[in-house]
């Protein structure tokens, strides 16, 4: 792992017993081990305070999951452009309360409806990677244009 990851490591260590059962760090996996775990996820917590894109709200659109995240630009950006609305609970508040109070709302109610295959292949079609290099290209313009 990174040197910046040593001291998320060591607390882990730490605090082992307060996390056995509940979270458990994987590391690597391969591919058939990550469908497996978005397959059985009430939800996907994405606690970023920063991406650049939002790839892994994407992801967990994809695989049709359910998402808790931080309420940031590129994650706000990506639920409207893809009208996730409805599968994404955004956290506004960055407090450990307010996460706990979200991921503990999640875990009490049903699990929503999934999305028809149909259903989601329509929505994910909103925006492609053809899309957004259109859209690079033609800032790119303006820029060149000014």
């Amino acid at each position: 792992a990174p040197p910046s990851l040593r001291p998320v490591q060591e607390f882990y260590r730490q605090h082992a017993d307060l996390f056995n059962g509940h979270i458990e760090a994987l590391g690597f996996t391969d591919r058939g081990t990550l469908e497996q775990l978005y397959a059985s996820a009430r939800r996907v917590v994405l606690p970023s305070t920063y991406e650049g894109f939002g790839l892994p709200l994407i992801e967990a659109f994809s695989r049709g999951a359910d998402i808790i995240c931080s309420d940031i630009a590129p994650f706000r950006e990506q639920i409207s452009r893809y009208s996730m609305e409805d599968r994404v609970h955004v956290v506004s508040a960055p407090t450990p309360e307010d996460w706990a109070a979200s991921m503990r709302s999640a875990i009490e109610q049903p699990h929503p409806v999934s999305l028809s295959p149909p259903e989601l292949r329509s929505r994910l079609q909103r925006w492609s990677w053809s899309d957004a290099a259109v859209a690079y290209l033609e800032e790119l313009d303006k820029i060149t244009r000014s």
